[in-house]
């Protein structure tokens, strides 16, 4: 069995998950091949996901030419994988989607988000694909700060200070954007042929201590650089919509779990749209301006 750590719980995998934390820790997860119930076999579908079933404590879904998976009460990952499937893009699937799926029925709110440590507490970016969440993460950790979280941001919202949830110390980047930021390729990770994407790991410093929640960045395309504060109604709007579960899991589980969390988080944290023009020159430009924005409200830290 290999182990690992990531968002706070312990995984003993049958399968390497590299994107993980190697570490000797007692098992919250366990992640099996092969599972035991005659039933979960591959059956290659019609559309290129399905959920054969959802509910709150089990979820199947099943990925053309890939495989099927089973997501029990947040404890258990069962993979089949589909004939001649490709083992990386399986574990990539594992460190994605399915620890996704396995946050929400852990009862987190998990960000579609990417988030960096900026003095000691945790700053998040939201949007749409394609809206260059990773592009300003790493533009962030290009600037000194520590990465959180990339692509799965679980918050937690158990105790008095709403949380975010430390994942892996790798996320994505272009190469094009590792030019801007004077990332040496030599030192990224090619994914997969697939995909066609790098990944940038740094371990260094990288901390598996949840971090307060400061804020929240909605980015989208302007014609300039610009940071607003959101309307309640549009500040809750944009959380459900980008939270892991919104569209498979809400609406067959729990119509209201992703409404409730929002609301929550939305009176505790500052959300804000920030809008830029999608050039790459301007990421340090984007980045500076964050910096000043989030210098403003840092919440003192306790000593």
């Amino acid at each position: 069995m290999y182990q690992y750590q990531a968002y706070g719980l312990g995984f003993h995998s049958e399968i390497a998950l590299p994107e993980l934390v190697a570490s000797h820790i007692q098992a919250d997860v366990i992640v099996k091949l092969s599972p035991k119930d005659a039933k979960l076999i591959y059956t290659k579908p019609d559309k290129p996901i399905i959920y054969p079933k959802v509910s709150p404590l089990e979820t199947i879904f099943i990925i053309k030419d890939l495989g099927v998976f089973q997501v029990k009460r947040g404890r258990e990952i069962w993979i089949t994988p589909a004939p001649n499937a490709d083992l990386r893009v399986i574990q990539l699937c594992v460190s994605g989607s399915v620890m996704g799926i396995l946050l929400y029925q852990r009862g987190y709110q998990a960000l579609h988000a990417g988030a960096v440590n900026v003095a000691g507490q945790a700053v998040a970016f939201v949007g749409e694909s394609g809206q260059g969440k990773s592009s300003m993460t790493v533009t962030m950790l290009s600037r000194g700060h520590q990465l959180v979280a990339d692509d799965i941001v679980p918050i937690d919202l158990k105790n008095n200070c709403i949380s975010a949830i430390p994942g892996y110390p790798q996320t994505k980047i272009g190469l094009e954007v590792a030019q801007v930021l004077g990332v040496n390729p030599e030192s990224l990770i090619f994914l997969h042929p697939k995909l066609g994407k790098y990944a940038y790991r740094q371990e260094k410093d990288f901390s598996q201590d949840p971090l307060p929640l400061q804020s929240i960045y909605v980015l989208e395309e302007g014609s300039e650089i610009q940071i607003e504060r959101l309307s309640p109604q549009a500040a809750i709007v944009e959380l459900v919509r980008h939270s892991y579960g919104s569209r498979a899991l809400q609406a067959a589980v729990s119509p209201g779990f992703h409404l409730l969390q929002s609301t929550e988080i939305f009176k505790r944290v500052p959300i804000y749209r920030l809008q830029r023009p999608r050039l790459l020159s301007l990421l340090p430009e984007i980045a500076q301006l964050v910096e000043q924005n989030v210098n403003k409200n840092l919440t003192p830290m306790l000593a």
